[in-house]
C-alpha cells in the first residue's frame, strides 16, 4: 500500500522533493520505487502527504488517471492549522524534513538583513523542486512566479521588512503608499534595458527568481547553494541601490560550434562552453539552434527614476553595457572565422543577464538568424581560436568595421546585402577617399599574391566585384541570387584571407588607417 502511494505521489511531487522531505537522498527513493523496503522517514512524508491531500480535496477531485495533480496546491498551503503551530512559518517539504527527523539547511548571513532573506529562500527551496503541472521539470518564469509569490505572501515575514527598513540604504528607496508599508515603492531601470516599479512585499521574490535561473544554469541547486545565491543578490541590489556597479554573468546562446564534453574554452572576453538544459529552456523559442554558449562579464547598474516615476526616458543613452556584451559575442564569431574559415558560421540567437531583477531573467532572442551546421572544435581548432583571440584582443580597435561587416555579410538573409557588406568590409581594409577601386583591388591584389600576374588577375577580378556592389546600391543592377551568392562567398574569401596573413604575419599594418595601409602596401 505505502510503495503504491509512493508511486502514486512521485509524478507529483518528484523524487528530489520526497528525498529533501523525508531526508534521505534521490537514489535510495529511486532504490524504495525499485522495490526496496521503505525507510521510516519516507513511509511517514507519504502517508502525512496522503493524508494532507485527503483533508485539503475531500471530494476526491485530485487525481486525473490516478494520478495526483495538486502541486500547485501544495505549494500555497500553510501547514500550521494542518500539522500544528510548531510548523509555523514552514512550507510543506520543510515541515516534512522536521517532521521526519531531520534539520533544516542553515540561513547564514553576516546581518540580520541576510539572515532574514536567507530564511526565506530556505523556505522557499523546497517549492522549487515540485514539477510543473505539465511534466516539465523546468520552470519558465510565469510558472516560477506564480509559485514563489504566493509563498511568500503566505507567510509574514514582518522581521525582513523589519530588518530591510533599518538598512540605511535600502530604506531610502522606497516611498509611503498608504498605511501599509508592504506596498511602499520605488522605480528603477537597469543598463539592460529594463525598468520597473518594486513594492517593498515584491523585493523578496525578485532577489529569489534570479537566484533559482542561476542556480540552475551552473548545475548547483541544492539549498545551500540557492540560499547562498539568494543573500548574494540581496548584497548586489543593496550595492546597486547606493550607486555601485556590480559583475553579473552575461550567458550568450550562439550556433555552429559546440564543444566536446566537459571541455571549456578561455578567451580574453569570457567562457564558451556547452549550454545547460536550463540556458536552453530560457531560450525556448530558438533552444534547437543553441551549440554553445559564451559567458561574459557584465557590469550592471541602476538608476532610480526621477519623481518616483517610470514616464522619464531611459537613463543609459551612453551606457555601453550591452554594446560590450555584443562586442564580445563578435570578436569570438570573427575568431572562429578567422581561424577556421567561413564555412564555420556562428552567431548570436540569445543573450540571458543574470541577475536581472524582477519577475523573469534579461532575454533576448534574435528570431530571423539563419540555422548553422554544428561544428565540434578540435584540440587543433581549439589552439588555433586561442592563438587569434589574443591577437584580435589587441588590435580589435583597428579591425572592428571589418571583422562586424564580414561576419555580417555571412549571416545574412538576403544575399544582395550580404554582398555589399562584404565589400564595405573589404573597403575598411584597403579603402581610400578617392578612386577607391583602384586602391583597394590593387592593394589587396598586391597583399595577398606575389607572382605578377596572379597580381593582375586579381586586381581586375575585384574592381569588378567592386563595380557590381556600385551597380546594385544605385540600381543599375539586380543579379539572381544564386550569381550574387557566388561573388558574395567569394569576397567573404577574400576578405578572411587578408585578416589571417594581418594578424599572422603583418601586424606592423594593422594599426594603420586603411588608406594608409593600402599605401604602404603599394609603395613598398
Amino acid at each position: 500500500m505505502e510503495l503504491e502511494r509512493l508511486q502514486l505521489l512521485v509524478p507529483m511531487v518528484s523524487v528530489d522533493f520526497i528525498a529533501y522531505a523525508s531526508n534521505t537522498t534521490a537514489d535510495s527513493v529511486n532504490s524504495m520505487l525499485a522495490g526496496s523496503p521503505l525507510n521510516p522517514q519516507v513511509t511517514l512524508v507519504i502517508n502525512e502527504l496522503k493524508a494532507l491531500i485527503d483533508t485539503q480535496f475531500p471530494n476526491g477531485d485530485t487525481e486525473t488517471d490516478g494520478v495526483y495533480n495538486v502541486n500547485e496546491h501544495l505549494r500555497m498551503l500553510n501547514l500550521s492549522s494542518l500539522l500544528g503551530s510548531q510548523y509555523q512559518g514552514n512550507s510543506i517539504g520543510n515541515a516534512l524534513r522536521v517532521m521526519a527527523g531531520g534539520t533544516l539547511p542553515l540561513s547564514s548571513g553576516s546581518t540580520t538583513l541576510e539572515q532574514e532573506i536567507g530564511k526565506l529562500a530556505r523556505d522557499i527551496y523546497p517549492i522549487l523542486l515540485l514539477p510543473r503541472d505539465d511534466g516539465s521539470h523546468f520552470l519558465d518564469f510565469m510558472n516560477i512566479s506564480s509559485m514563489i509569490i504566493p509563498s511568500v505572501m503566505r507567510n509574514s515575514y514582518e522581521p525582513f521588512f523589519d530588518a530591510v527598513e533599518a538598512d540605511d540604504v535600502l530604506n531610502g528607496l522606497y516611498v509611503a503608499q498608504g498605511q501599509n508599508r508592504h506596498f511602499k515603492n520605488f522605480n528603477y531601470w537597469l543598463n539592460t534595458g529594463s525598468g520597473t516599479g518594486q513594492q517593498l512585499i515584491s523585493l523578496p521574490s525578485e532577489l529569489i527568481i534570479p537566484a533559482y535561473y542561476k542556480v540552475q544554469i551552473e548545475g548547483k541547486l541544492t539549498p545551500e547553494d540557492f540560499i547562498s545565491q539568494v543573500i548574494e543578490n540581496l548584497q548586489l541590489f543593496r550595492r546597486m541601490a547606493n550607486n555601485e556597479t556590480v559583475e553579473v554573468p552575461a550567458y550568450v546562446a550562439i550556433n555552429g560550434v559546440s564543444l566536446p564534453e566537459n571541455v571549456e574554452l578561455q578567451l580574453p572576453w569570457g567562457t564558451l562552453r556547452n549550454p545547460t538544459s536550463t540556458e536552453l529552456n530560457l531560450l525556448s523559442q530558438r533552444s534547437q539552434m543553441i551549440n554553445s554558449v559564451l559567458v561574459i562579464p557584465f557590469k550592471l547598474k541602476m538608476k532610480k527614476s526621477s519623481n518616483n516615476s517610470m514616464s522619464s526616458p531611459y537613463p543609459f543613452p551612453q551606457d555601453r553595457a550591452r554594446e560590450n556584451v555584443d562586442e564580445a559575442a563578435m570578436l569570438t564569431f570573427a575568431t572562429i572565422m578567422i581561424s577556421l574559415g567561413k564555412e564555420i558560421r556562428t552567431d548570436n540567437v540569445g543573450t540571458i543577464i543574470l541577475p536581472n531583477f524582477g519577475h523573469s531573467p534579461s532575454t533576448s532572442w534574435m528570431f530571423e538568424k539563419p540555422g548553422a551546421a554544428n561544428h565540434t572544435l578540435s584540440s587543433a581548432d581549439r589552439t588555433k581560436i586561442t592563438r587569434i583571440s589574443g591577437k584580435l584582443e589587441t588590435y580589435k580597435k583597428h579591425l572592428s568595421i571589418a571583422l562586424r561587416r564580414n561576419l555580417m555579410a555571412i549571416n545574412r538573409l538576403d544575399t544582395l546585402d550580404g554582398f555589399i557588406d562584404s565589400i564595405i568590409a573589404m573597403e575598411s581594409l584597403f579603402g581610400s577617399e578617392r578612386e577607391t577601386t583602384f586602391t583597394v583591388s590593387s592593394a589587396m591584389a598586391k597583399f595577398l599574391k606575389s607572382d605578377a600576374e596572379q597580381k593582375l588577375e586579381l586586381k581586375k577580378e575585384i574592381g569588378k566585384l567592386y563595380n557590381e556592389r556600385s551597380k546594385i546600391i544605385h540600381g543599375a543592377s539586380f543579379p539572381a541570387p544564386q550569381t550574387i551568392e557566388v561573388k558574395r562567398q567569394r569576397v567573404i574569401d577574400l576578405n578572411i584571407e587578408v585578416l589571417r596573413k594581418l594578424l599572422y604575419r603583418r601586424n606592423d599594418l594593422i594599426d594603420c588607417a586603411s588608406n594608409e595601409r593600402s599605401t604602404k602596401i603599394l609603395l613598398t
